[in-house]
């Protein structure tokens, strides 16, 4: 009988997450998960970042996955212990961010996006996060670029907090929403000098020195899945 295929079985509907949800929070296919479930051998089964990811998610550890060590939960919801003589490790619980409408981003209300909570697509971050933050599809060219160590391609996404928006660093990635204007823009922060401007990261496209509001920054980012 595959033991770790069955606990991850277990740990997964423990949670009321199917095999393509869980997929989708790893990173990896349902096939995959498919095979950690139903694969008899260790060497079928999640490894690296992925048992890492797979753990937090189902709120364990890999020595309980790998070979049934019993798991005893102590005070806080975000620690565990394994079997015996074994240190304590710290996993941190995901949090599942809606994503939302760029319409919506213009004027957020978290209670309004909750009345369909079954009907709305989700994404996780393990960032810390307030109960106001949301998540955006990206659309257009303006943020993709060759040239620098960030690019966010259309139907990338990307995790918004506006609790954290009066982090003003240079450089930071922020929604904002010009002075006058009913929809938000995403773009890169910068100066010059003593004076913010919003930055496309693709030069094809203008910078905005005009006045804006910061009403959000970006804290957490996915790519484009892979066909």
């Amino acid at each position: 009988m595959n033991e770790p295929g069955k606990r991850i079985k277990t740990l997964r509907k423990n949670i009321k997450l199917t095999q393509q949800e869980l997929a989708d929070l790893i990173g990896v296919s349902r096939v995959a998960v498919s095979k950690w479930e139903s694969q008899g051998d260790l060497y079928s089964h999640p490894k690296g970042e992925y048992i890492t990811k797979l753990c937090k998610i189902l709120k364990t550890t890999p020595d309980y996955i790998y070979f049934g060590h019993e798991m005893i939960m102590e005070d806080s919801p975000k620690i565990y212990y394994v079997g015996d003589n074994t240190e304590e490790t710290i996993y941190s619980e995901a949090h599942m961010i809606p994503i939302i409408s760029w319409v919506q981003a213009g004027d957020y209300h978290p209670a309004e996006v909750e009345t369909d909570v079954d009907e709305i697509e989700k994404v996780a971050t393990y960032e810390r996060v307030s109960p106001l933050t949301y998540a955006l599809k990206v659309i257009g060219e303006s943020m993709t670029t060759t040239s620098g160590p960030y690019s966010f391609p259309p139907g990338s996404i990307i995790i918004i907090d506006p609790d954290q928006c009066g982090d003003t660093a240079d450089g930071v990635f922020v929604i904002a929403k010009e002075n006058g204007a009913d929809s938000v823009t995403f773009k890169q922060l910068k100066y010059d000098g003593a004076r913010p401007y919003l930055n496309p990261l693709n030069a094809d496209y203008p910078k905005f020195f005009g006045e804006f509001r910061i009403i959000g920054k970006v804290i957490d980012f996915r790519p484009v899945k892979l066909p």
